[in-house]
């Protein structure tokens, strides 16, 4: 290319607008967009004025790119396009026109700049230039990307009007959008959509159209199955058996996760052997959508199936490339963590357990079920044990101190525990408890400290002394912090572990401290 420029300069040749329209093509087609720029300079430079053909290349390069330095560059085309008379002689010029238009619209919508997106609409009024089923659906996208479903429900109306028919685009477009919409006025038009896209003959000709069809199944059973609309659900899927579509992983995965939601849990096991008869093999998702799904059924024909299920995602190699996927992952092992534990599954705590030392670290969340699944069983070793580990790897936090506590408390369990582990763990939780921020944080650490009074106010254990030291922990460091049921809580706990010790000096004083927390005194059942 640099021979050719070179040689027309030493023979004396300027290049010319066509030359120049071959220039920004190559680059652009090559996404040289620098290129591109220097070749619109070039022009401008030599005196070569821009014509309809060189505005269009010029258009479809400049909107591919994505340096904020180019946009002037456009703007600049943009406005010698509309100053110049169209050429509309051909079905070719007609053609490159409009996929112009489309760009711009395209362009303009995904930056959200609405005004240039009226300038090329007023500016094809001003033409005569009617906006085509193309235009329309580029300006559906970007309405709908952006969230404006009022102006995608005028958008729809406006083809009807033209006389555009709806083509498969644009009804996928309009699915894409109307079902993002929280508004019950756009459901209805959703519906009628849908009716259209039943109606037409589906393009599936290329990867393109039959994955842009995948999509809109995808999004249909998640819209009417979130909506418990389930005759519209079967047909979706009797629409896909009519065309010759077969369900993929994804749709499999949108069905498991509406009947989840929907406690349908002997329809997850339907949809979970429909998989495996279509040849369709669960991936990473479906498998922690399956085992989302079924760990919550109270069941026990359903625990097969999640043991099966839970045995294909050992098998898998884990997605982990965003977080994303990290999180789903981690959600599903806690959630395993708490089915299996509930159920005194040790055997399969411990192989959740062994698949995550080679998948990633668990973290204290995990750690805090497996404390609490062992507390629930009453075994105490393991609950140690697991404790031993967690203080390793530095993963407890006050919510590990309060499931210790809770559990080491119980009066089933107060003469099986040595006294010096409780007030270790108090110890241990002490600097972490968590007052007068969050309600729901401050009310279990407040049900943490009552614990560990009525466990050393005990009968069996009698230990004044740490009791003491818990009362001005909570009534002298902390009281004034804590929300006003809280106080109340605190106060009436404390109080009958004095009087059922029949320290009834203890008991009054508490007493008293819990009238004037609520604003009464001792000789008024009222407010002053």
């Amino acid at each position: 290319v640099t021979e050719v420029i070179s040689y027309t300069k030493r023979i004396g040749l300027k290049l010319n607008v066509f030359q120049f329209t071959v220039l920004i093509n190559i680059h652009c087609k090559t996404n040289q967009f620098d290129q591109v720029v220097e070749v619109f300079e070039e022009m401008k430079r030599s005196g070569v004025e821009v014509n309809n053909a060189s505005c269009n290349s010029l258009i479809a390069s400049l909107t591919k790119s994505s340096d904020p330095h180019h946009a002037e560059l456009l703007m600049e085309v943009w406005s010698l396009l509309r100053n110049q008379t169209p050429e509309m002689k051909s079905d070719k010029d007609r053609t490159a026109f409009s996929q112009t238009i489309t760009m711009l619209l395209g362009y303009f919508g995904e930056n959200q700049q609405w005004e240039r997106v009226t300038e090329v609409i007023s500016y094809t009024n001003r033409i005569g230039f009617k906006l085509d089923v193309f235009q329309f659906n580029a300006l559906i996208n970007v309405h709908g990307k952006a969230n404006q479903f009022d102006k995608v429900v005028e958008l729809f109306e406006e083809m009807k009007c033209s006389g555009v028919e709806l083509d498969n685009a644009n009804c996928r477009s309009l699915i894409a959008s109307l079902t993002k919409s929280s508004d019950p006025r756009h459901a209805e038009l959703l519906m009628e959509v849908w009716s259209l896209l039943r109606n037409q003959t589906p393009e599936m000709k290329s990867d393109k159209h039959r994955a842009a069809l995948s999509q809109t199944i995808t999004v249909l059973l998640g819209y009417f199955g979130e909506n418990q609309q389930w005759e519209r659900v079967t047909e979706v899927i009797s629409y896909t058996n009519r065309i010759g579509f077969k369900l993929n992983v994804i749709q499999f995965t949108a069905l498991i996760n509406v009947h989840g939601k929907a406690n349908q849990f002997d329809q997850v096991v339907e949809v979970f052997e429909e998989m495996k008869r279509s040849g369709v093999e669960p991936n990473n998702v479906s498998c922690c959508s399956l085992i989302a799904s079924l760990t919550k059924s109270s069941d026990p024909h359903h625990a097969e199936p999640l043991l099966e299920v839970w045995t294909l995602l050992r098998n898998q190699t884990p997605e982990m490339e965003t977080d994303k996927d990290m999180t789903a992952l981690s959600q599903t092992i806690t959630v395993l963590l708490v089915y299996f534990g509930e159920n005194q599954q040790w055997e399969r705590v411990t192989e959740v357990i062994s698949y995550t030392k080679n998948v990633f670290q668990l973290g204290a969340h995990q750690y805090n079920t497996l404390l609490s699944s062992f507390g629930k069983a009453n075994n105490l070793d393991a609950l140690q044990q697991c404790l031993e580990t967690m203080m390793q790897k530095g993963a407890t936090n006050a919510i590990s101190w309060q499931i210790v506590i809770q559990h080491l408390t119980k009066p089933s369990q107060r003469m099986h525990v040595a006294q010096d582990d409780v007030v270790e763990a108090w110890k241990k939780w002490r600097p972490l408890a968590q007052w007068g921020d969050d309600s729901q944080e401050e009310g279990d650490a407040v049900r943490t400290w009552v614990n560990l009074v009525q466990y050393f106010g005990s009968e069996e254990i009698a230990n004044w002394e740490v009791v003491g030291s818990l009362e001005k922990w909570m009534l002298i460091d902390n009281f004034t912090e804590l929300q006003k049921n809280n106080k109340r809580l605190a106060l009436t706990a404390l109080r009958r572990v004095y009087h059922d010790a029949e320290r009834s000096e203890d008991a009054a004083r508490v007493g008293g401290l819990l009238l004037a927390s609520q604003g009464l005194n001792a000789h008024s059942r009222h407010p002053p």
